[in-house]
């Protein structure tokens, strides 16, 4: 093997293996490589929790093509039978096509869990994902609902696809567009927090890179 493929097939390890890792420092779990069986472990974590007495809330995320999975829906009737301290995120993407008029059409598929037999004990609420503002609002009452004993809520979260420009519909800059609205953005907070986010994902980037030099299953991956 000469040094060129062998660089290749380290940088193919690498990418794989940061795929499969997760961050104890902020709680965050591994993702798993088959659909949705990420929402099984969720509920197992949440069920551990609620036994436990502890105050911590889980939260799932999934996007919608896991929604005809087995897994998804045993693991929302299993939340919502125990009542488990779990917030369910499903991205539903939506896809935006190029405007004959100045504005840019949006094309709303149909929610992927209209015709889904949800259980009762289960809230469900369909919002905007790329309005930072609702978005806030919304998982800030489910969590406060998981941490009262409530019961599971289901969040499906509407977003923008396509390769069209869609400026206003990125929700970083569409917060940024309101915030200036409000007379309430002030570039050099702005500038002080992607100081301190690219900081902390450096440290994580660190922090995982460490993990798998001390893990000898993918440690060998690199040899």
């Amino acid at each position: 093997m000469d040094q060129a493929e062998q660089g290749d097939r380290q940088e193919i390890a690498t990418a794989q293996s940061f795929q499969h890792w997760g961050y104890h420092k902020h709680n965050t779990v591994t993702g798993p490589v088959p659909v949705a069986t990420q929402l099984l472990h969720a509920v197992g974590i949440a069920f551990a929790c609620k036994l436990r007495k502890a105050s911590a809330v889980t939260v799932a995320y999934c996007g919608d093509e896991v929604t005809n999975e087995a897994d998804f829906t045993e693991a929302l009737h299993f939340a919502a039978q125990h009542q488990l301290p779990i917030v369910f995120i499903c991205e539903h993407a939506s896809s935006l096509h190029p405007p004959t008029t100045p504005t840019p059409a949006i094309h709303y598929t149909p929610s992927c869990l209209q015709n889904m037999v949800l259980p009762v004990e289960l809230r469900r609420h369909c919002i905007d994902g790329t309005d930072v503002a609702a978005v806030y609002t919304a998982m800030h009452q489910a969590m406060d609902r998981a941490r009262s004993n409530e019961g599971p809520t289901l969040l499906e979260m509407v977003t923008v696809t396509g390769t069209f420009p869609a400026t206003m519909h990125d929700p970083l800059i569409r917060c940024q567009y309101y915030l200036q609205s409000k007379d309430a953005w002030d570039d050099e907070w702005a500038n002080q927090l992607t100081a301190r986010l690219t900081t902390e994902i450096e440290h994580a980037f660190q922090d995982a890179l460490r993990d798998i030099n001390n893990t000898p299953t993918l440690r060998h991956k690199h040899e």
